[in-house]
């Protein structure tokens, strides 16, 4: 049997063209008339809600709004408190967590102080100290009522630490009222010692300088 008799003649359903073919299930004459198709579905198949634009990914809707579908029943965003602000807003997507860059990027920045917090909050429980619920807003405010200075040297402050005043292993609780902000050179020669103790070491410390330049 010859290949012309298994030939068979087909029309291409994107030009409309005549085209020879052996498989019975052919429907385009070339390859750029398939993926002319191809392209054309992927336009055509967008979600189904308006100025949304997005490809299709489940039910005629987006990857976006048909997680929101599952998850809230609706495709509105519920409205929710920033993260850093706790100000009221309105997330264009459910991974916003801030109303703004400016928050965002306030927040990524004390991460690594709330980390120093969670530590410390960790160590208190293992002494069984007492731990209270320290809050971002009650640290802003003890910030704020000292004007955003040190605690020991009225320094301003950029980058600071929140440093207890009875230090934990001395028996001091973790709470807004044994937390104060300090600069890092306080805080860190400051150490396991209690405001007294630092102060008169510090003290004699520049004593025994101002004798032997003396």
């Amino acid at each position: 049997m010859s290949v012309n008799s298994t030939l068979k003649t087909f029309e291409c359903h994107v030009c409309s063209a005549k085209f020879l073919a052996v498989r019975a299930s052919a429907k385009y004459c070339s390859k750029l008339c398939r993926d002319r198709k191809w392209r054309s579905r992927e336009t055509v198949a967008q979600c189904s809600v308006p100025e949304c634009g997005s490809k299709k990914f489940a039910r005629s809707w987006c990857r976006r709004h048909y997680k929101y579908q599952t998850l809230f029943g609706e495709f509105v965003v519920p409205d929710r408190k920033c993260a850093y602000c706790s100000v009221t807003f309105t997330p264009r997507d459910q991974r916003h967590g801030t109303c703004s860059n400016k928050c965002r990027y306030a927040l990524s920045n004390g991460d690594r102080e709330q980390r120093r917090i969670y530590d410390a909050a960790r160590r208190a429980r293992k002494r069984a100290n007492g731990v209270f619920r320290v809050t971002r807003n009650d640290l802003r405010r003890e910030f704020n009522r000292r004007g955003g200075l040190c605690a020991y040297c009225d320094v301003k402050l950029v980058a600071f630490h929140w440093d207890h005043v009875v230090p934990l292993v001395r028996g001091g609780v973790h709470s807004v009222g044994n937390l104060v902000p300090a600069c890092a050179h306080c805080n860190l020669r400051k150490q396991r010692r209690t405001v007294m103790e630092w102060r008169h070491k510090r003290e004699r410390r520049e004593g025994k300088a101002e004798a032997r330049n003396g």
